[in-house]
């Protein structure tokens, strides 16, 4: 495990900061300035982001806070599932471009789970699937979701997105969705919101009512 304590912090000038841990008990400071920070679970176990602890690496809102990066990678192609709950535009906002949540281990999955979350800049990419469960939003670039990253012939059990009944997804940017195996879907009534475009890269199948909006801040930069 990891432990950081009260008050403390890790400064690394700029430089970029790679952790790896079984679990981050961090009530300090990680500040790596202008350069990037890489976290990822030890024998590539699953992550969880939010204020919960039913991952083998869990990275609570309070400690995501309290990092300051240009951008932040979790995961990678090592890695196992990434689940999500919970976070607010305040607990992302000091990681300046780019949260990548990156699950594209075979059969590795993300889900975001019942409470909307918020980040400034947002790609999350999976093997075998993406779960979207609540509300979920960009404040200042792209929102892209890819569930089937491998784009390999022989599906896994999801290869796709699907989105939970009444979701709402705004993107500040572009919105991009790819799911190439098994597609896009949802249970119920789905918004997809951007500023600017709309990507759906593969198909939708929905079982209510849809609302697509490029374009929503009125600039004239927004297409479907």
């Amino acid at each position: 495990d990891l432990y950081l304590s009260t008050s403390k912090t890790v400064n690394t000038q700029g430089g970029n900061l790679n952790l790896r841990a079984s679990d981050l008990f961090s009530d300090g400071t990680f500040d790596a300035g202008t350069g990037d920070i890489t976290i990822l679970s030890l024998d590539n176990g699953s992550i969880g982001l939010g204020d919960f602890s039913d991952q083998d690496l869990d990275i609570s809102s309070t400690e995501l806070q309290n990092m300051t990066a240009q951008n932040l990678y979790i995961g990678d192609s090592s890695s196992g599932n990434i689940v999500v709950d919970g976070i607010t535009d305040t607990n992302s906002g000091n990681i300046v471009d780019l949260v990548h949540l990156d699950a594209t281990r075979d059969d590795a999955s993300i889900t975001f789970r019942s409470t909307a979350s918020s980040f400034r800049t947002l790609l999350a990419e999976a093997d075998n699937g993406i779960t979207v469960n609540s509300n979920l939003e960009t404040s200042v670039g792209d929102l892209s979701l890819n569930g089937d990253k491998d784009n390999l012939g022989a599906a896994d059990s999801l290869d796709g997105i699907v989105f939970n009944n009444g979701i709402i997804i705004t993107a500040a940017g572009d919105l991009n969705l790819d799911a190439a195996k098994g597609g896009l879907s949802s249970s119920g009534t789905l918004n997809l919101e951007a500023n600017q475009n709309i990507n759906l890269n593969d198909s939708l199948d929905i079982s209510s009512d849809l609302v697509l909006y490029a374009d929503k801040d009125e600039s004239g930069a927004g297409n479907i």
